[in-house]
C-alpha cells in the first residue's frame, strides 16, 4: 500500500511540475488485436493539449484509463517537450498504450485538429455514446486549449480554440454525448456552455481555477462505471461524474502532494492545502435546458438595464456580495440573482421576480455541482460581470474582447446591452 501510495502522488506531483517519465508500456499499432470496427456502448477521447510549458497528463490517463468489453479509450497527445511529435493512442485493457497514429506537430488550437480526432475515433472505433475529455487552459467565455508550438507559425504567440471554433468542430464531427474539461479553468461559463449546447448533451467545467489533480483517481472510476452500466443515461452519468470527482479529490492526500513540492517550508504548504481545497469547484450541466436560462437571462438583463441610474448601486451592492471566480471577471450567475432579488424584493417587482426566474432555471440546468470551503456561492455556472478595474487590468477579457467573441448568448440575450451602460 505505501509503494502504491508513493507512486500516485508521484504522478500527481509531475502533472504541475515537468512532464511524466513514461512508465507504461507502448506497442506499435502492428502488434494491436482488438477489432476496431467493431461498435461498444461507449468511447472517450481524450484531447491531450501539452503543447505549453507544464505537465503532460498522458502517462497519468493512461495509469488509471483502460479499454473494456464496452468500452474504448482513445488519446490524441501533442507534447511541449517533445516537439515536432504527435499521437493517437489506443490505451488497452491493461493500461498499455498502443500508437495508432504518429504525426508531425500539429494545432490543438485549430478546430480542424479536434474535428478530425472525433471523427477519427467515430469512423475507427464507433460507439452509441461518445465522451470527450480536454485537457490544458481555459478562459470561459473565451475559449480553451492554448498551442505553443504549431505548423506555419508565424508569430511566437500560441493559438486556441475559441467557443464558435469548438462549437464548429463538434458540429463538423456530427456532436458528442459528453464533453469534460479535465484540467481548463473557468470552463463552467454560461456563455461558453450555451455556445455548444446544441453539440453535446452533457456539459462539465469548473467555474474557478482548475487541474488535472481534480480528476486524478476518478478517470479509473470513470471507466469502471461505464463498462459496468454501459446503458446508463447521459444525465445520470453528468451526475455520477461530479460525486467521483468530488469523492476521490476529497480524499487525496494534499499535504504529502505539498510536501514534495515545497519541501520543509510549511507556510508554503498550509496555503498550497487551503488554495486547493478552498477553490475546488466542479459541475454539470444538462445543455438542453440552457434555451430556459437565456430566455430568463434576457429579461432579468431589461430589468436591470430599466432604470439603471436609479438602481447602480443596489446592482453594485448585489455584485459585491456574490461569489466572485476568475479574479473578479466571472460571478456566479445564480448567486448573483439571489443577492438582486434579496435587495430588490421590497421596491421592484421585475428585477425581483426576473431574478427568481433565473434561480429557478438554473436549478433545472446544474445537474450537479460541487465546491470547497472557499467557494460556497457556486452554484454551477458564472456569466461574464466584469467591474471597470478588471477591464482595465485583464485586457484580454474586456468588454470590447467579449462583444468580439459574437457568442450566440449575445445574441440571444441582453445581458451585452446591460453591461454596456453598467460599464458606462
Amino acid at each position: 500500500m505505501l509503494i502504491k501510495k508513493t507512486i500516485a502522488i508521484f504522478i500527481m506531483l509531475a502533472i504541475f511540475t515537468t512532464p511524466l517519465i513514461s512508465c507504461f508500456s507502448t506497442v506499435s499499432s502492428a502488434d494491436y488485436v482488438e477489432t476496431q470496427n467493431s461498435s461498444k456502448k461507449w468511447t472517450i477521447m481524450l484531447y491531450d493539449d501539452a503543447d505549453f510549458p507544464g505537465g503532460d497528463i498522458m502517462d497519468a490517463f493512461a495509469h488509471e484509463a483502460s479499454s473494456s468489453e464496452n468500452l474504448n479509450v482513445l488519446a490524441l497527445q501533442d507534447p511541449y517537450y517533445t516537439p515536432n511529435v504527435s499521437t493517437i493512442w489506443y490505451i488497452g485493457e491493461n493500461h498499455s498504450k498502443t500508437a495508432l497514429e504518429i504525426y508531425d506537430e500539429i494545432n490543438m488550437g485549430d478546430y480542424t485538429t479536434l474535428r478530425d480526432f472525433i471523427l477519427y475515433c467515430k469512423t475507427n472505433y464507433p460507439a452509441e455514446r461518445y465522451i470527450l475529455l480536454v485537457y490544458n487552459h481555459g478562459s470561459a467565455w473565451k475559449g480553451c486549449c492554448v498551442d505553443y508550438n504549431y505548423p506555419e507559425q508565424t508569430e511566437p504567440f500560441p493559438d486556441s480554440l475559441t467557443m464558435k471554433e469548438v462549437r464548429q468542430a463538434l458540429t463538423e464531427a456530427g456532436g458528442i454525448d459528453c464533453i469534460c474539461f479535465t484540467a481548463p479553468c473557468l470552463m463552467a461559463s454560461l456563455e461558453a456552455a450555451y455556445e455548444i449546447k446544441d453539440c453535446t448533451d452533457v456539459y462539465i467545467g469548473s467555474e474557478e481555477l482548475s487541474m488535472y489533480l481534480y480528476w486524478y483517481s476518478s478517470i479509473e472510476d470513470l471507466c469502471e462505471l461505464l463498462n459496468n452500466d454501459p446503458n446508463i443515461s447521459v444525465i445520470t452519468l453528468g451526475e455520477k461524474i461530479i460525486n467521483l470527482v468530488e469523492n476521490n479529490f476529497k480524499s487525496s492526500n494534499l499535504w504529502d502532494i505539498s510536501k514534495m513540492i515545497y519541501k520543509y517550508r510549511i507556510i508554503k504548504r498550509i496555503k498550497y492545502v487551503l488554495s486547493v481545497r478552498g477553490d475546488f469547484t466542479m459541475s454539470s450541466i444538462r445543455t438542453d435546458k440552457l434555451q430556459n436560462v437565456s430566455i430568463s437571462i434576457d429579461e432579468f438583463a431589461k430589468n436591470l438595464t430599466d432604470g439603471l441610474s436609479k438602481n447602480r448601486f443596489k446592482i453594485k451592492l448585489a455584485q459585491s456580495l456574490t461569489n466572485s471566480l476568475g479574479h473578479g471577471l466571472v460571478y456566479d450567475v445564480y448567486d448573483f440573482a439571489d443577492k438582486c432579488s434579496m435587495l430588490f424584493r421590497a421596491n421592484n417587482k421585475g428585477i425581483y421576480n426576473s431574478a427568481e426566474a433565473v434561480k429557478h432555471t438554473i436549478s433545472e440546468t446544474v445537474i450537479a455541482n460541487t465546491h470547497g470551503f472557499s467557494q460556497q456561492g457556486a452554484n454551477g455556472l458564472t456569466i461574464f460581470l466584469p467591474s471597470k478595474i478588471t477591464s482595465l487590468i485583464f485586457k484580454d477579457f474586456s468588454y470590447d474582447e467579449y462583444l468580439q467573441s459574437d457568442l450566440d448568448f449575445l445574441r440571444d440575450t441582453s445581458w451585452d446591452e446591460f453591461l454596456e451602460l453598467y460599464l458606462s
